[in-house]
């Protein structure tokens, strides 16, 4: 019989071929001695279902480890149903933050041997070395492989790790993921914040890495090529010292082509903080900032306890003192917040000439407080995944799908930058920026009929009809 070249598959569905598996690596890289007995194999959303499963069946794993995310659970659940009618099919392991807090008749709960909830690490390891070296392995496999019973999974609860015992996954980073993909990499987990739209408002500790191996380990990857580094910190500047350190470690190392993206939080910036950004040259930097709302009842109501002029004042330092590209999410649908504050803290932000502005729309996910706020605020939400806001009370069902169309056609139109010599005309008056496009918005939805696959040139000759 072909002996399984891999005993541990992890299997990663991204969105894009460009995003790696980020998860997946830190589990490799923590699996000890069975560290090679393990593979990652990753797909997109785009590869199809026939090519993912030959792929798992020339492996024939023992383990099949599945990392499971908004963007890919609703995908997953045919792969899984038909893995489960193979006659030796392996133990499906799920882990990520979409199974982490699912009610517990979760369709694709039923399709899994063991979900490991929260950071699984250690946990996952620990099942391995269970499920490969215990003697009465092969008769509990052989009791889950009938294809006419439904598997009800094992729920394994992993605790939060102390980072500096975890080894760091960049090794296992490829080649071909340097040169092709984006490389993700993260200093702290955790947030300070209790923002209710998040699942980081769950825990509101932040946990470092050890600084110095963390430096060591981006060095590595630089004297490897690695020139675009993402950052995944939930709030890179909570801790001032740190945050200085690592820039000016990037600073003593700049090169052509070096991006680095950090998602800040916004407010009052650290001494010498703003001084330090201004130092990197235009380009160089990419800064997510989070700054959701500038209604104050709302900001209160979904437990974001910033100050909204604070926010704004911050924002338009950054963007006015240094050469980052400056990227802010809004969220369109939050409790509260009907059109009128939506278009108004919109303006505001666009006032402070950021490069981007992504309206995204409110989401209920799977363990957050969100749904508290569904009776007070008329708040339905689709039940499957991306749980997006259908309505409120303030935004009848129309009205949101109005603004998803507007949130996409900003997207295509402003952010993407193809059009820039035709922004200036579209939107005149900053203070009412938002409206403007909104009325844009309908009409180029009027003529197409629809908000994707529209070529550069359609919208060109749009563009071009509508100001005329």
């Amino acid at each position: 019989m072909t002996q399984n070249k891999y005993d541990i598959l992890l299997l990663g569905l991204n969105a894009k071929y460009a995003h790696c598996a980020f998860g997946l690596r830190y589990l490799k890289a923590n699996l000890g001695m069975l560290a090679d007995r393990a593979r990652i194999m990753e797909f997109s959303l785009r590869s199809t279902d026939e090519e993912i499963l030959a792929a798992i069946q020339r492996e024939r794993p023992a383990i099949l480890g599945v990392g499971v995310y908004i963007w890919n659970h609703l995908r997953l659940i045919p792969l899984l149903k038909t893995i489960c009618t193979w006659m030796q099919r392996p133990y499906i392991v799920l882990g990520g933050p979409e199974v982490s807090f699912l009610d517990s008749d979760a369709i694709i709960l039923t399709l899994a041997d063991f979900v490991i909830q929260g950071e699984g690490e250690i946990e996952f390891r620990k099942l391995c070395v269970g499920l490969l070296s215990a003697p009465e392995a092969s008769a509990y496999a052989a009791s889950l492989h009938r294809a006419d019973e439904t598997v009800h999974a094992k729920v394994i609860t992993a605790g939060e790790p102390e980072l500096e015992t975890l080894v760091l996954p960049y090794k296992e980073y490829t080649a071909g993921d340097i040169a092709h993909r984006l490389v993700y990499v993260e200093s702290s987990r955790g947030c300070p914040y209790s923002c209710e739209y998040c699942l980081s408002s769950r825990d509101r500790t932040v946990r470092f890495f050890p600084l110095d191996p963390f430096l060591e380990e981006i060095q590595q990857l630089l004297d490897r090529g690695v020139v675009n580094f993402k950052f995944v910190d939930r709030t890179f500047n909570v801790n001032a010292v740190r945050a200085l350190a690592i820039l000016e470690f990037f600073l003593k190392r700049l090169r052509p082509g070096l991006r680095i993206h950090f998602e800040l939080t916004p407010g009052a910036w650290p001494s010498g903080f703003l001084e330090t950004l201004s130092r990197f040259p235009a380009g160089v930097l990419n800064l997510e900032i989070g700054v959701q709302t500038l209604h104050a009842p709302t900001a209160r109501l979904i437990q974001r306890n910033f100050e909204p002029q604070l926010v704004l004042e911050s924002l338009s330092l950054l963007c006015g003192n240094t050469g980052a590209k400056v990227h802010v999410d809004l969220i369109a649908g939050l409790p509260g917040e009907g059109l009128e504050q939506l278009a108004a803290g919109f303006n505001r932000v666009w006032g402070a000439s950021p490069d981007e502005i992504q309206l995204g729309i409110l989401k209920s996910l799977p363990g957050t407080p969100m749904k508290r706020h569904c009776e007070a605020w008329g708040l339905v939400f689709n039940p499957e995944p991306p749980y997006e806001i259908m309505e409120s009370s303030l935004l009848e069902r129309a009205a949101m799908t109005r603004l998803k169309r507007a949130a996409r056609f900003w997207e295509l139109i402003v952010n993407r930058k193809r059009f820039v010599s035709y922004v200036p005309d579209l939107l005149p008056d900053s203070s009412r920026a938002f409206e403007d496009f909104l009325v844009f918005s309908d009409w180029l939805y009027a003529r197409f009929g629809r908000d994707h696959s529209l070529a550069l040139e359609e919208l060109t000759l749009a563009l071009d009809e509508y100001l005329a």
